[in-house]
């Protein structure tokens, strides 16, 4: 008798003070009590269990209680996730959890606020710390960017790079004073870049903020064992996932992508140099790099 959406009160008048019994004559809007959930409105709040007569809910168009599964699929748990116990248990483990997807925003909201508070701190603090990490004081300290929150600001693109001719230097269509991120590459996605014929690069799921995105134009694979060898054009840098190429992948799980071009081989054979940023970044210019020439 109760449409989808609806409660006790859509009841015949009869119908509901059988139902209802003395609550039917107190106070109040009770309107838990015979509640069928509509699938065109945000569902109630979940309690430890769907048929209680104070907080019922009913399927929106089936006249049962919520199944388990679709409790779980309220609450935002993957399909996939398993609960445990009797079914009054799994139940109460979802009813009493936290929706997933609210937890997710909460965890980037913290991370973008933080992040702020850093970069605020670490303005303040540029000359004082600078002299500190100049006399081997204090380590310099080191936050992963906010991928969330640079999607947002770069829903495109972060930079778009083209090669120039550049008659002030040696080497053709090369600008040293460029700036060059050396990127390890892992042994399982090493292929492409032995055989100078790699166009995409993802970073980790954690990229240093200190390193200057829009200033980037060359890229280096620094290959574990070797060391460095190809340079690379950064034709396009934006945020994205590897479930572009791997659907199998969360697409939620944000990465640095690196659009990339061969540009020549830079040295007869790898040369080994320090990874300066967590062992897997070095950021610095060309000029520098070609250094390693010379020594």
């Amino acid at each position: 008798m109760v449409p989808e959406g609806g409660d006790w009160r859509d009841l015949p008048e009869d119908v509901a003070k059988e139902f209802m019994g003395a609550s039917f004559y107190l106070g109040g809007g009770k309107t838990g009590m015979a509640r069928r959930l509509s699938m065109d409105e945000p569902s109630l709040t979940l309690t430890c269990a769907p048929a209680q007569k104070q907080t019922e809910r009913c399927h929106p168009t089936e006249t049962r209680p919520l199944t388990v599964r679709e409790y779980a699929r309220i609450q935002t748990f993957p399909d996939e996730w398993m609960f445990s116990g009797t079914v009054s248990d799994q139940y109460k483990q979802i009813g009493n959890a936290v929706p997933v997807n609210l937890s997710w925003a909460i965890g980037r909201s913290l991370i973008r606020l933080f992040n702020d508070i850093d970069a605020r701190e670490h303005e303040e603090s540029h000359f004082e710390e600078a002299y500190q990490v100049a006399k081997n004081m204090i380590p310099l300290q080191l936050f992963p960017i906010d991928m969330f929150n640079l999607q947002q600001t770069h829903p495109d693109e972060i930079i778009h790079n083209k090669l120039r001719k550049v008659k002030s230097t040696k080497e053709k269509n090369l600008d040293i004073s460029k700036n060059v991120l050396i990127s390890l590459v892992t042994n399982e996605n090493v292929a492409p870049y032995l055989e100078q014929d790699a166009r995409i690069y993802y970073t980790g799921k954690d990229f240093p903020s200190t390193v200057e995105l829009n200033h980037l134009y060359y890229f280096m694979p620094y290959v574990k064992k070797k060391g460095i060898r190809d340079l690379y054009l950064i034709r396009v840098a934006r945020v994205g996932s590897k479930h572009e190429v791997h659907p199998e992948t969360d697409p939620n799980d944000l990465r640095l992508v690196f659009e990339i071009e061969f540009v020549k081989q830079l040295f007869d054979d790898y040369k080994q140099i320090v990874l300066e940023i967590w062992h897997t970044y070095t950021d610095t210019t060309l000029e520098n790099v070609m250094s390693l020439k010379t020594k």
